[in-house]
């Protein structure tokens, strides 16, 4: 406040940089940052602020190469996404195959809900779901016979064998194939030639009329 008050008065100001020059170079123990990457820094710094450049490497470790590029992977939600698409996570796959026959509705119903979660991957799914989807409605008597384990492992088939999915491009085009019956919806996604997502419905019985 009390220079403010003199420059408003008229009164010269001089700005000064002082420079001790007996003062000692910085060493890498006395800066926290350098001294946690010794490896990386030479033992002495010229000074602060650095008046040249300081050649300083990184060592990798054994039997590593340089990574020219990062790849582009991520796992999010149970998929898969690289540049080629998305897919189903490996270690789901696994799951599935060594999901061992239902026994009861309760069982279908958790197969069923990890099969549906990748329906997008499976054409015509609702209909080859069918089988086990009956299985699984109130008041209905359990029955495993030869269709519901033809649909059983059908569906195992085609989630562990599904396609990668391409990823939407926002700029292009797309177009829907549909087909309908008196017992189901479907319908399909493609951009540039390729699948987005297939989509499928089944007809409930009072829709069937």
């Amino acid at each position: 406040m009390q220079v403010k008050k003199l420059l408003r008065q008229g009164c010269e100001a001089y700005l000064a940089h002082v420079v001790d020059l007996n003062a000692e170079s910085p060493s890498i123990e006395r800066i926290p940052v350098v001294n946690e990457f010794r490896d990386v820094f030479p033992n002495e710094l010229p000074g602060l602020p650095v008046d040249r450049e300081i050649e300083f490497a990184i060592d990798l470790a054994p039997s590593t190469e340089p990574v020219s590029r990062a790849p582009y992977q991520v796992q999010f939600l149970g998929h898969v996404v690289n540049n080629e698409g998305i897919k189903v996570d490996p270690a789901k796959i696994e799951s599935i195959m060594n999901w061992e026959r239902p026994k009861s509705p309760t069982e279908v119903r958790s197969f069923m809900g990890l099969a549906g979660y990748y329906r997008r991957f499976v054409k015509y799914f609702e209909k080859i779901a069918s089988p086990l989807t009956k299985l699984t409605r109130k008041n209905e008597k359990y029955e495993w016979n030869d269709k519901c384990e033809e649909s059983f492992q059908e569906l195992k088939k085609r989630l562990v064998t599904a396609p990668i999915l391409t990823l939407p491009d926002e700029q292009g085009n797309f177009m829907i194939y549909s087909d309908a019956s008196h017992k189901g919806l479907g319908c399909v996604l493609i951009q540039h030639g390729k699948v987005i997502a297939y989509a499928s419905r089944q007809l409930k019985t009072h829709e069937q009329k």
